[in-house]
């Protein structure tokens, strides 16, 4: 079995930290672009043992900018997943370091490092345990958040974020108990998911923080159907972002990793392992529609 070199182990927070994003931004003048959304197949071409290259324009050469990554598709494997930039190219790897298959499928997303964004490293001052605390005091309750890993340290475990309404902030969670890395390094997205429905026509991208049991998504079969009243009139998506959300009071969550894909014109989260859904499960979606 291929492993990561351990060059990228050891030296991509370093590389990022000392080109320093003011420097970076300077150097990405000429690419005018704050979202870049793509479909990413697994090939003989863009396999490299547990990685596979993300080979995009708006990626290559850009380590200052922040990628998410969703399992998509019937092929998706029962992996955990985090991203790595090797110098040139971002990659998507397995936290258990396992081989990617060929013909696997994942929804890439780019965005800038401004506003809304924020990189999280794991300290001796921010965490305890299995649980890191998030410093930016731009998060508040009624925001939503996609949470990436990036490789500072393997995080086998299942990962999710929980508001804590004793101290007012976010934190990320190894949700079945295990103690988190120092060094663990996240990219994580936030905005503001109130949207009023029925939606503004224009609105493209939107994001829901849906439990089962509130937003009426149905569980049938291992599969969870995503309520199509959170999609726009007239319109289907092109992408779903997943991200879990633990309740430390009510020790809820989802232990497995998750995967989405399309059946006719519905939606659905799985498991590529196979398990059941708990209707008490939550999580955040966004939802990228087909532009017209």
């Amino acid at each position: 079995m291929n492993k990561i070199n351990n060059f990228y182990i050891k030296n991509i927070s370093l590389l990022i930290l000392l080109l320093g994003i003011s420097t970076l931004e300077a150097q990405t003048n000429d690419v005018k672009f704050s979202t870049t959304i793509f479909t990413h197949t697994t090939t003989m071409d863009n396999l490299d043992g547990s990685t596979t290259i993300l080979d995009h324009p708006h990626l290559n050469g850009h380590p200052e900018r922040m990628v998410f990554v969703q399992a998509t598709g019937k092929k998706a494997e029962d992996a955990f997943l985090g991203v790595l930039y090797d110098g040139l190219h971002w990659r998507i790897f397995y936290q258990n370091q396992e081989d990617i298959s060929e013909g696997v499928s994942f929804s890439v997303m780019s965005k800038s490092r401004k506003r809304f964004k924020l990189n999280h490293i794991t300290t001796t001052d921010n965490t305890k345990e299995n649980i890191t605390v998030l410093s930016s005091n731009r998060f508040l309750y009624e925001m939503g958040y996609l949470l990436s890993p990036t490789l500072g340290e393997y995080n086998n475990h299942p990962l999710a974020i929980n508001y804590n309404g004793k101290t007012n902030s976010y934190e990320i969670v190894n949700s079945d108990g295990e103690e988190l890395p120092i060094g663990a390094n996240f990219h994580i997205y936030y905005f503001d998911y109130f949207i009023p429905y029925p939606y503004p026509k224009d609105l493209k991208r939107t994001a829901l923080f849906t439990p089962s049991s509130l937003h009426k998504n149905e569980i049938k079969n291992n599969l969870f159907y995503i309520n199509k009243k959170h999609f726009l009139e007239d319109q289907i998506p092109e992408h779903i972002f997943v991200t879990p959300h633990y309740s430390t009071r009510k020790e809820i969550h989802d232990p497995h990793p998750v995967a989405v894909k399309q059946i006719g014109e519905e939606w659905v989260l799985f498991h590529p392992n196979g398990a059941e859904f708990d209707e008490k499960y939550s999580y955040t979606f966004y939802i990228v529609f087909k532009e017209e």
